[in-house]
C-alpha cells in the first residue's frame, strides 16, 4: 500500500513539474559539450564522504521525485546516491566552465550556512552573488532593480567624499540607507544584464530565486537534498544542502570552473576599481578636511596673538609660507611671556599646515578628468600629477586614447 502511494506521488509530481515549466526550459543533451577540466582539482567519493554529502532528511520529509537518487533509509533518514552525485558534480562543472565565456554567474544562497561561503565565493571567483536576501524582482523587474543600485553607489560615492549632507543627522540617515541597500545589492552592483548561468542552495529555501530564473529562461545549476524537486533544475547535484562541509566542497569545486573566464576576471577588476576610487576619494576627503581645521586653529591662534600684544602679518598658510611675527613692546615679565606662548602656537600650526601640504596628495584621480581620458592616462602607466606635468605635448599626444580634446581639459585640470 504504501508503495503503490509513493509511486503515484513520483508520477503526480512528474506531470506538474512537466507542466509547469516552459517547453525551452528542457535541458538538451547536445547543450553539454567536452570541455577542459584539467585545470579543476577532482572530487573523490572518500571526500564526499567525509563532507558528509551523503546525509538527506527524514523519511518523513522526503520528497518522492528524489527516490531515483536516494541510495538507502538509515535510522529513518535517507542516504544519497554519492555515485550519482559525482556524475552530476562533474556534468554541471562542465556546463559552468562552457557557459561562463558568455557571461557572469549568478551565486544564491541566503540560508545562515550558506551565505558567508556564496560571499566569498562570489567576491573570490568573479560571479555576482545574493548572500543576505533575495530582492524581488532581481531577474524579472531589472529597471526598478538598477534604480536601488545606482542608489547605493550614490550613497558610497557621497559618503566617501563627506558630501551630500549638512549635519551629523543627516550623516546618520545616508549611513543607515547605505547599509540597507548594501545587504541586498552588494552582489550585483555590476550585473548589467541577466546572468547566463544560476547556481542555488537550497531550491525550497529559494523558491523564489527558481521561479523568476524559470521565467526569463536562466539555466539552473542547483544542490538538491532529499526535500527538494530535481526536476525543475536543469542541472541537480543530489546532496546534504545543510552541512558546511557539504557546501564548502560543492562551491569549490563548482566556482574553479568559471573563476578563469573572461567574464569573472572583467568583474574582479571592476570591483577592485571602483573600491579603489572610492578609498582614494575618502582619503582626499579626510585630509581636506583636516586641512580645513588646521586653517580654522590658526587663524584662532591669530587672533590670540594680537590679543596678546603680537602683530601677526597676514599671509597664505595654505600655500607653505612663513606667517611673519613682530613683537609688540612689553613693559612686564608676564606679558612677555604671554608674547613668547602666543608665539609658539602659531609657529606650531603653521609648521604643521606646511607638513600637510608637502604630503598633499597627487593622484590623477583628483584632477577630476572626464573618465575616457583619466582611463588612457591609467593604461599608459602615468598615476601622478607630477609624472603628468612631465609629460610633453608630442608624448601626451602619442599616448593611446589622448587627443587634443584631451590635451585641453588635462591643461585646465593643472592650472585649477
Amino acid at each position: 500500500m504504501a508503495e503503490s502511494t509513493a509511486k503515484e506521488a513520483v508520477k503526480a509530481s512528474k506531470k506538474i513539474s512537466k507542466s509547469s515549466r516552459p517547453s525551452n526550459f528542457v535541458r538538451k543533451p547536445e547543450e553539454v559539450k567536452s570541455v577542459d577540466l584539467s585545470k579543476i582539482k577532482d572530487v573523490t567519493l572518500q571526500e564526499l564522504l567525509a563532507a558528509g554529502c551523503h546525509f538527506g532528511h527524514k523519511k518523513s520529509r522526503w520528497n518522492p521525485a528524489m527516490k531515483d537518487y536516494v541510495f538507502d533509509v538509515r535510522n529513518n533518514m535517507h542516504i544519497i546516491d554519492l555515485t550519482q552525485t559525482l556524475k552530476l558534480m562533474r556534468e554541471a562543472a562542465e556546463f559552468l566552465a562552457k557557459i561562463s565565456t558568455q557571461g557572469n554567474i549568478l551565486l544564491v544562497g541566503t540560508k545562515g550556512q550558506a551565505a558567508t561561503l556564496i560571499k566569498n565565493a562570489g567576491i573570490d571567483h568573479g560571479a555576482f552573488y545574493i548572500s543576505k536576501k533575495w530582492p524581488a524582482g532581481l531577474l524579472t523587474n531589472s529597471r526598478s532593480i538598477q534604480k536601488s543600485i545606482n542608489k547605493l553607489m550614490f550613497l558610497d560615492e557621497n559618503l566617501a567624499a563627506h558630501s551630500g549632507y549638512e549635519t551629523k543627522r543627516e550623516r546618520g540617515v545616508m549611513d543607515r540607507d547605505r547599509e540597507r541597500y548594501e545587504k541586498v545589492y552588494e552582489g550585483v552592483t555590476f550585473m548589467d544584464k541577466k546572468p547566463v548561468a544560476m547556481f542555488v542552495i537550497d531550491t525550497k529555501f529559494e523558491r523564489i530565486a527558481i521561479k523568476e530564473a524559470r521565467k526569463m529562461n536562466i539555466p539552473l545549476v542547483a544542490i538538491v537534498d532529499t526535500n527538494c524537486d530535481p526536476k525543475v533544475i536543469d542541472y541537480p547535484i543530489p546532496g546534504n544542502d545543510d552541512a558546511i562541509k557539504s557546501l564548502r566542497l560543492f562551491i569549490d569545486y563548482l566556482a574553479q570552473a568559471f573563476s578563469d573566464s573572461k567574464p569573472s576576471r572583467d568583474l574582479i577588476k571592476r570591483r577592485n576599481d571602483y573600491i579603489s576610487n572610492i578609498e582614494a576619494k575618502r582619503q582626499f576627503s579626510e585630509k581636506e578636511q583636516e586641512r580645513k581645521r588646521m586653517e580654522q586653529e590658526l587663524h584662532v591662534q591669530k587672533l590670540k596673538a594680537m590679543k596678546d600684544g603680537v602683530d601677526v602679518a597676514e599671509s597664505d598658510a595654505t600655500s607653505g609660507k612663513v606667517v611673519r611675527i613682530v613683537q609688540a613692546d612689553t613693559s612686564s615679565s608676564k606679558t612677555s611671556g604671554k608674547v613668547e606662548d602666543s608665539k609658539k602656537s602659531v609657529k606650531k600650526v603653521v609648521k604643521k599646515m606646511a607638513t600637510m601640504n608637502e604630503e598633499k596628495v597627487t593622484d590623477i584621480n583628483e584632477l577630476k578628468l572626464p573618465k575616457r581620458t583619466l582611463n588612457a592616462l591609467k593604461e599608459s602607466n602615468i598615476k601622478t600629477v607630477d609624472e603628468l606635468r612631465s609629460k610633453t605635448k608630442s608624448e601626451l599626444l602619442g599616448l593611446k586614447g589622448v587627443g587634443e580634446k584631451a590635451i585641453e581639459d588635462i591643461n585646465k585640470a593643472l592650472k585649477k
